[in-house]
């Protein structure tokens, strides 16, 4: 046992010097003896073999009284029993939400919408870039199967772990009773949640807002104002129906505005849109190049499949990409069936384009199997993919077929895929449907909704 060997270090510490030291002091040698056994029977009693973790917080108050009974007896001189026992629970303190070290408290934003949500959700986002500050979204959506008895799943955390985000939002879709929103914004009262929805039906939205400012909750509605300044501008009172997409509606003979369809024609042309990009994607079929509205070319990892999905998801453009590739000739299609206007080469940095060639090789494990077969004696010649000098030449010829074709070259280094694809849109817009205050570029495409 670790007391028998703690008890025989002390008879081997005490030499003639300091027995003769403690019967001066009136303290018999045998007693020392004596309570050190008693006090390492007691410390036994109270401690199992197993892990202290596992012990409910009632141990914990008997460990408080069983380090000061310790503290008290001169043997803590010799074995510091309090500092042996209660290191994991310093680390344990340090941990918590209380300064020295206090962590981030937890926003909460609750985001009601009587649709999808993507609206909502957009426009928060947009709104926290400007701080410095993220939102973690630990539910992404909830239906309305779950709002009408809503509650919370019981994290009370008020404080968020080191390195994680201090937002954490919800997303309520197709809350559409009164019964749902009242749950959700008492849930956000107890929360202190600040509540922001996009609610069409006036009658619903009116409600929240009551109750919102009954209960002193931060609200915002995102979607209110903006209807109310149209209505009074068009002279003409909204529909108030949800997930309208821009379809058409005709007037019943009772009166009232009936949509036709929630799905119009510019859902279905965006649909064709995306299934074109899929099958144009990468150069993979090149007989279609000459029906894409916009072909993209560049380099290997310059962007070009992201953005081939961003142009035809948020503007129904038919868009194909083609890698162009120093050891390969490009499709005869593309040189001879597409108007140069329509092309638009990708250029980015070569210090950025390596970064990201480097990555890409490191998480298909290439590097690592260089490293194995060359450590086996397998002689192969390695990947040129990332290398400085190939990237250049890489570069340079991209940069040269486009000075031949006369393409347009556009640089997306530390660009966003959505300021791409509107700097895209608008010279697309500039050239096939004349100058922007030309009333013929009302056939153009927006890009007031990209990004």
């Amino acid at each position: 046992m670790w007391y028998t060997f703690e008890l025989h270090t002390v008879i081997q510490q005490f030499d003639i010097q300091t027995t003769m030291e403690c019967v001066e002091k009136n303290i018999s040698f045998g007693l020392i003896l004596l309570l050190f056994w008693c006090q390492a029977s007691v410390t036994l009693s109270l401690i199992s073999p197993l892990s202290r973790k596992s012990y409910s917080g009632t141990i914990h108050i008997t460990d408080r009284k069983r380090n000061e009974l310790i503290r008290r007896s001169p043997l803590t001189k010799v074995f510091d029993a309090p500092s042996f026992f209660d290191e994991d629970d310093e680390d344990e303190e340090e941990a918590s939400c209380l300064p020295p070290g206090r962590r981030p408290a937890i926003k909460r934003i609750f985001l009601i919408s009587d649709a999808t949500g993507v609206m909502s959700r957009s426009i928060l986002l947009k709104s926290l870039a400007q701080f410095n500050t993220c939102a973690d979204e630990k539910a992404p959506y909830d239906t309305n199967d779950k709002n009408d008895d809503y509650d919370d799943d019981g994290d009370d955390e008020g404080c968020a772990s080191m390195g994680a985000c201090d937002v954490r939002t919800r997303t309520f879709t197709f809350v559409r009773s009164e019964r749902a929103l009242s749950n959700i914004i008492r849930v956000a009262k107890e929360k202190e949640a600040c509540v922001m929805y996009t609610i069409a039906k006036p009658k619903l939205r009116a409600r929240a807002g009551e109750e919102c400012q009954k209960l002193k909750l931060l609200h915002v509605d995102l979607i209110g104002p903006s209807l109310n300044a149209l209505s009074e501008f068009l002279d003409e009172e909204p529909l108030g129906i949800p997930a309208l997409f821009g379809s058409r509606n005709q007037k019943g003979g009772d009166g009232k505005y009936k949509s036709q369809s929630n799905l119009g024609d510019s859902y279905y042309q965006r649909i064709d849109a995306v299934e074109f990009c899929l099958k144009a994607d990468d150069g993979q079929a090149p007989w279609l190049l000459p029906e894409a509205d916009i072909v993209l070319v560049g380099v290997s990892r310059s962007g070009k499949t992201p953005l081939s999905v961003v142009l035809s998801q948020t503007m129904s453009l038919k868009v194909a990409n083609i890698p162009l590739v120093m050891e390969v000739s490009p499709p005869v299609q593309l040189l001879e069936q597409v108007d140069p206007k329509r092309v638009f080469c990708l250029t980015i940095s070569p210090s950025e384009l390596r970064k990201i060639r480097t990555n890409r090789l490191e998480r298909r494990g290439v590097k690592d199997m260089e490293v194995e077969l060359e450590r086996k004696g397998i002689a192969i010649p390695k990947s040129n993919y990332a290398d400085r000098n190939y990237i250049l030449k890489d570069l340079s010829s991209v940069r040269q077929l486009c000075q031949k074709h006369n393409w347009t070259e556009v640089d997306v280094t530390g660009r966003a895929v959505e300021e791409t694809a509107t700097s895209i849109v608008e010279m697309f817009n500039q050239r096939f449907f004349g100058d922007n205050n030309d009333s013929s570029n009302s056939n153009g495409f927006s890009n007031a909704h990209i990004g």
